[in-house]
């Protein structure tokens, strides 16, 4: 059986396309073989907060943000979704801290909390802007 140009064509610019796809998020910071458990937190200001940047916890990084939305229905504060890998187990007094350096690269730095009474994923964490130099 003769393959035509036009499939072969077809096929390397599918697998091509693919490529360039999951080499984008990856870059990104998604990882697409773990599981991640998503958590939410409410600011008054993000002041430059952007998707994918960092979430740390005692200078250790295990999650990212993935999303923020602007609630307009609240008084215009700010819904940050955060996904964290699914390994890190966050309790009921979890504080997320928006921080930010000396270059100005923003991040929230995540307090756990009591873990022996765990949020559930989808739960909102409480939110604290912190007050730098």
């Amino acid at each position: 059986m003769k393959v035509s140009k036009e499939l072969k064509v077809g096929i390397f610019m599918m697998v091509a396309i693919t490529v360039l796809y999951l080499g984008f998020n990856y870059l990104k910071g998604i990882d697409f073989f773990s599981s991640n458990d998503k958590y939410y937190a409410v600011y008054e200001n993000v002041d430059g907060l952007n998707a994918s940047n960092p979430v740390f916890i005692n200078g250790f990084a295990v999650g990212r943000v993935s999303s923020i939305r602007l609630l307009q229905k609240s008084s215009g504060k700010i819904l940050v979704e955060i996904d964290i890998n699914g390994e890190i187990i966050i309790g009921d007094s979890a504080v997320a801290t928006l921080n930010s350096d000396f270059l100005g690269n923003k991040s929230i730095l995540l307090t756990p909390g009591d873990i022996s009474k765990p949020k559930q994923p989808g739960d909102t964490l409480l939110a604290r802007l912190d007050k730098g130099i």
